[in-house]
């Protein structure tokens, strides 16, 4: 499900209600109301409900998956992320939910839920309120790992001479070691038991298998009737996320993902969101 966020609600009732199996694409919602909606509705009629956050499946973002832990690293301690460009005219207009919501999934996949989050915005040409085109959040999880994520979307410099999208720079620091590079290089630096360097094997690119990996997934897990990685229940923390770090930017306070309720009225959507009911989307 490709449509915008806005007028997602009404093709997810209709979908869950044909027992049909829905694969959405991120940001899942930009309505913390429409989020949950969304989720129930899929809950009440028993179908698979999966988010694509395909940074979650990005080959060379697999490829490093089995070295994120203490006995390669030792003790991770801080993750960035750091990922450039110039484009301020995205139709979402919040750089948040747009963009960084892939690095906030991938943030969550590998190290868990987010404790808080301390973020400073600005929107280039335009207020944060009309949307945020650079967000740089500081971030705690619930297990410790604290890390930077900076996504820059109003950066005036050779494309050359930046980290674009789908080349962001991923840094994973341990005690022990290192990871480093983007989705089409990766390093893993070790010291123990020896100095020595890991080049993993990345099968594939950002575009397009990011994209197959997630259908893949998605229809392993109908087959196998697991929960998917990015399910839709658990993505609800992903979207908690995201309010908070747009909060921070504006209040300029450090937020707490636990104050940000799933009950809450938050909304970030450029255009009115659709209700559930409004089958004219349909037509």
């Amino acid at each position: 499900m490709a449509v915008q966020p806005w007028i997602r609600s009404p093709i997810v009732k209709a979908a869950a209600e044909a027992d049909k199996q829905i694969l959405c694409q991120k940001p899942f919602s930009m309505s913390m109301q429409q989020a949950v909606e969304m989720v129930e509705l899929c809950e009440r009629h028993n179908v698979q409900l999966m988010v694509n956050q395909n940074s979650c499946f990005v080959p060379g973002f697999l490829a490093i998956e089995p070295y994120i832990n203490a006995e390669h690293l030792g003790e991770i301690y801080h993750v960035s992320i750091t990922c450039n460009g110039f484009y301020t005219e995205f139709p979402e207009r919040h750089l948040i939910p747009a963009m960084q919501v892939h690095h906030i999934g991938l943030i969550y996949k590998w190290f868990g839920e987010y404790e808080s989050v301390y973020c400073q915005a600005h929107g280039h040409n335009r207020s944060i309120e009309d949307g945020e085109t650079i967000s740089l959040a500081l971030f705690k999880s619930r297990n410790g790992v604290q890390g930077l994520l900076s996504c820059n979307w109003a950066f005036l410099a050779d494309s050359g001479r930046n980290l674009q999208h789908p080349h962001e720079e991923i840094r994973i620091q341990g005690t022990k070691g290192a990871i480093y590079g983007n989705s089409d290089d990766m390093t893993v630096q070790l010291t123990e038991p020896e100095v020595r360097e890991i080049k993993p094997s990345i099968e594939g690119t950002w575009f397009p298998d990011a994209f197959g990996n997630v259908m893949a997934h998605f229809q392993e897990s109908l087959r196998t009737g697991e929960k998917p990685i990015t399910h839709g229940r658990d993505n609800l923390h992903v979207v908690q996320t995201l309010f908070a770090m747009h909060q921070s930017a504006s209040s300029g306070q450090v937020v707490l993902i636990d104050d940000i309720s799933l009950d809450g009225d938050y909304d970030l959507s450029p255009h009115p969101v659709h209700s559930a009911d409004d089958v004219t989307i349909l037509q």
